[in-house]
């Protein structure tokens, strides 16, 4: 670093502590508005931070966002433009990675460079596929186009409201994903889309949503409910910044507590859950063809909670007898599959054999393979069949048949409420194990999940943020 950015104190922003170094950030902020460079500077900074976050706790990331937020009044409009684009894209990159708090702080970051940033949200928005991720924090920031006056940003951002919300009237997308859109619409406050909210406000849709619309409506009419609380940029930078932090430090005490918890209370868990990950991130895992790797994490990880806590065997204690009580008896009852999962299990539980025998954990793993090859049909009859299941699979099963959406958190919620016992079932009598191909070919080849990767669990998250995270237990616990 060369000038006066080198005389900054940028050895206070990869502080650790729970303190934040105020003087520092608005050090920076007062540069900030001199030097044209350290905004790239301070860019670098974020990346770095932002990625090396989990391996080392730093608040650094944050403290760039606010500090673009503190010298937002002393920028020009060229400025703003060019950090509000950096801010976004940095925004969409979060949504990617479930970063829940990341999001925030950087929606109030960005909404402080005001209308000059619209154009970088709106081609986001026209980009993003995901409307779990940013998008409702995108669709907020595109509220500052109100603000502008610009009467061509106005009307872009305004056909990209009545784009959507067309789309949703159509039934093209979900009430839930153009809400946002309504809103900002709405603040507009142009009588010519009154008709438009009016329809989707008595269109049938879930009743939250559909209060949603109606208070839209009543917004874009001059009469709204309530008085809006302020946006999160609209608040001082002191408050949602010190929020952010404080969010992070007690997620990250409960994440350990939660984890130490799981140890405790259900150690067959923690161990099912620390072997598959292992098997997932393996050569043995890579080799299985698409179709069984995205199936392999879940599938391994409820065969060893099986073995575990229902036959109080480990893999290294796995013969034939075993595997035939596993696999035709306790997944058909336990496993909450249908048919197209039940049919993944036997050729994943060979691969999962395979690694066994070259982790050296079970010698005898070839021919086990070769006994359980062929006993696909019998776990999909068995497992599809009402008479094997228990309790709780039943519950679940008749679920998915009265055409629930198991993905919404009231039907959890609902299922836990009615699955908490569980109750023992007679075992069924499995049928002989008829003739088959030979087991599947597995290929033997080198892989390695990169940190920003999807992890093979199928969170969702990024690697580095979900089973990758530093002392992650490996096989030890076979």
């Amino acid at each position: 670093m060369n000038g006066e950015s080198s005389q900054l104190p940028w050895n206070e922003l990869p502080r650790t502590d729970e303190v934040i170094p105020w003087p520092a950030l608005r050090a920076f902020a007062e540069a900030l508005a001199a030097d044209s460079q350290l905004a790239h500077k301070l860019f670098e900074l974020y990346d770095r931070a932002y990625q090396e976050a989990f391996e080392q706790p730093t608040y650094a990331d944050f403290y760039v966002a606010a500090i673009f937020a503190l010298a937002a009044s002393r920028l020009d409009q060229e400025r703003r433009r060019e950090i509000g684009a950096f801010l976004v894209a940095r925004l969409v990159q979060a949504g990617r990675d479930d970063a829940d708090v990341s999001l925030e702080v950087l929606e109030a970051a960005a909404g402080t460079m005001g209308p000059p940033i619209v154009p970088a949200v709106l081609d986001a928005i026209a980009d993003e596929p995901d409307t779990r991720g940013a998008w409702v924090f995108l669709w907020d920031l595109a509220k500052l186009a109100a603000q502008s006056e610009d009467e061509a940003l106005r009307g872009r951002a305004i056909q990209a409201c009545v784009n959507l919300l067309e789309k949703v009237e159509r039934g093209e997308v979900d009430p839930g994903d153009g809400m946002n859109a309504a809103w900002v619409l709405a603040s507009f406050q142009r009588p010519e889309h009154e008709d438009l909210l009016r329809r989707l406000s008595e269109k049938p849709m879930e009743r939250w949503w559909l209060a949603d619309y109606r208070a839209a409506l009543k917004l874009l009419q001059g009469r709204p409910e309530h008085t809006p609380p302020p946006e999160l940029w609209e608040q001082p930078v002191e408050e949602w910044l010190t929020s952010r932090c404080r969010m992070v430090e007690e997620a990250t005490a409960e994440t350990s507590k939660r984890e130490e918890e799981i140890k405790i209370e259900n150690p067959e868990e923690s161990r099912a859950q620390s072997i598959a990950i292992s098997f997932a991130l393996s050569p043995v895992a890579a080799g299985l063809p698409q179709e069984l790797r995205e199936y392999a994490y879940l599938v391994v990880e409820r065969l060893l909670y099986f073995s575990f806590s229902q036959l109080d065997a480990s893999p290294r204690d796995w013969d034939e007898s075993l595997l035939r009580e596993l696999l035709l008896n306790i997944v058909p009852r336990r496993l909450l599959a249908e048919r197209d999962m039940l049919e993944k299990v036997i050729p994943i539980t060979e691969a999962l054999l395979y690694w066994l025998r070259f982790e050296g954990l079970l010698p005898e793993a070839d021919a086990l393979v070769q006994t359980i090859h062929g006993w696909t049909d019998q776990v999909v009859a068995a497992g599809m069949d009402p008479r094997n299941w228990g309790s709780p699979k039943t519950t679940v099963m008749k679920a998915v048949e009265a055409g629930l959406d198991l993905r919404k958190p009231q039907v959890q919620e609902a299922l836990a409420n009615q699955t908490v016992a569980e109750f023992s079932e007679p075992p069924a009598e499995p049928l002989p194990s008829p003739p088959g191909e030979p087991p599947i070919p597995i290929s033997e080849y080198s892989s390695k999940v990169g940190r920003n990767d999807p992890c093979p669990c199928g969170s969702g998250k990024k690697y580095k943020k979900c089973h990758g995270r530093p002392g992650a237990e490996q096989t030890s616990n076979l």
